[in-house]
């Protein structure tokens, strides 16, 4: 087991075990890569925890067989499971895992089952838990940004291929009860922080996600690609351009998952390695070499989230009169490859260079 951070904090043990009683069940709402890992580690400490999907297959295989998760910490947990018309249940705790892209259709179980003095925690990327908060409310709401390794193998089975961490806090950035207690409770996944600027981690991560997004359309593991000089200058350019337009719109965008954004708008030189040493130290704790962006796009052929993602950061940029030409190309030739009129190859991926 990951040992827990707070481990040496007698506060954080102490919220710990009181979580551990479950007082409260807890919904997760998607029970893919990021829900069923989560979902799998609170039923192993001993939460009462349902879940919900659209996959009929997925949700089929844990009622029958329970959920097992490969990898790095190998668990068969029994969760309950159910189709999203099966459950009438309102609960306290909800944990949101659907991917970006599917927050909207999502959100209907959302206020379907959120108790009126609950919270729904969204471990999504992008700035998707500030629409949640202006649906439900923010009080209703607790921000979150998780960076782990994890790949739905099949109906039921999860990989968990590596941790990375998870930031929970407040959208307004102030203290709360509620954030120590999650603090507490995902601790038993991977170390989780508690953060007063999420909506900065959010940034951060929309940052790495464009360049993830850049990476898949290679067709490349990330690793050699981040020792490439010229790839890393394409992928500076996304970087830089999401910090950008954070600046812009005066959010502090913080580092994530061992890469800084803000150190990228002023680069002097977009090819510096020092740059990405923090991701290549991260991926070097994965078991998996390529992104879920590639794996949407290779394996599963089916739309990725990028859309979902970077839209909002264009919106922001165009309100400012701020020009990302890198992220827009990136957006365009993502949408080539889903409709599979561009194939995926480092062809593909050096029109992302538009110098």
């Amino acid at each position: 087991m990951w040992p827990d951070p707070y481990a040496a904090d007698a506060r954080h043990q102490a919220l710990n075990a009181d979580n551990a009683v479950a007082q409260s069940p807890i919904l997760i709402i998607g029970a893919g890569a990021i829900g069923g890992v989560i979902g799998a580690h609170l039923c192993a400490r001993g939460d009462d925890v349902a879940m919900i999907d659209v996959a009929t297959s997925h949700i089929d295989a844990i009622k029958q067989n329970g959920l097992r998760m490969t990898g790095t910490n190998p668990l068969h947990v029994r969760p309950r499971a159910f189709h999203p018309d099966e459950l009438t249940q309102r609960f306290e705790r909800i944990i949101l895992a659907v991917k970006a892209r599917d927050t909207e259709a999502a959100m209907p179980s959302v206020e379907r089952h959120l108790a009126d003095d609950g919270w729904v925690l969204p471990l999504q990327n992008g700035l998707g838990m500030l629409d949640i908060a202006s649906r439900v409310g923010e009080r209703r709401v607790v921000g979150a940004v998780i960076a782990i390794g994890a790949i739905y193998e099949a109906p039921g089975v999860i990989n968990f291929a590596g941790r990375g961490d998870t930031h929970v806090g407040e959208i307004d950035g102030h203290t709360s009860a509620r954030v120590d207690q999650l603090v507490a409770m995902l601790s038993c996944v991977q170390p989780t922080y508690a953060s007063s600027n999420v909506i900065g981690d959010a940034w951060g991560k929309l940052a790495l996600c464009a360049a993830y997004a850049g990476t898949a359309l290679s067709d490349s593991d990330v690793l050699p690609l981040y020792e490439l000089p010229s790839a890393r200058a394409i992928l500076t350019r996304l970087v830089r351009e999401v910090a950008l337009a954070a600046r812009v719109n005066g959010a502090a965008i913080n580092p994530a998952d061992g890469i800084d954004p803000a150190s990228f708008v002023d680069a002097s030189d977009p090819e510096e390695a020092g740059r990405w040493s923090g991701q290549v130290a991260a991926w070097r704790n994965y078991t998996t070499t390529r992104t879920g962006i590639w794996r949407d796009l290779a394996v599963r052929r089916r739309p990725t989230e990028v859309a979902a993602q970077l839209n909002p950061v264009l919106e922001i940029a165009r309100s400012h009169r701020l020009a990302t030409p890198a992220l827009e190309r990136l957006l365009q030739l993502i949408a080539k490859v889903e409709e599979g009129v561009c194939p995926l190859g480092m062809e593909t991926f050096l029109q992302l260079d538009g110098s």
